[in-house]
């Protein structure tokens, strides 16, 4: 299964959980699995139902998706999967 890192920003909307597991072949079905299970999580990553958040990136094995294939991108059962948010302030 494909290990899912959750940042500390968005632990809360993922049950305090750090790092999650998933058997998606996707990201996007890696994406559906966490909405079902975490409602409150879509509205943090997603902007729409093929746009990320813009302060949300993806990286698989250290990938960008954006430089992959988006959400389209594949996971198997060895790929690290994190979650990251944009850092903003002045």
């Amino acid at each position: 299964m494909a290990k899912v890192s959750i940042p500390a920003g968005l632990q809360k909307y993922f049950k305090n959980e750090t790092e999650l597991k998933s058997d998606a072949p996707t990201v996007r079905e890696l994406l559906a699995q966490l909405e079902k299970k975490y409602p409150e999580s879509r509205e943090k990553i997603l902007a729409s139902s093929d746009v990320l958040c813009r302060y949300i990136r993806i990286f698989v094995d250290n990938e960008d998706i954006g430089e992959l294939e988006k959400l389209e991108t594949p996971l198997n059962a060895k790929t690290r999967v994190k979650i990251l948010m944009a850092l903003a302030g002045g």
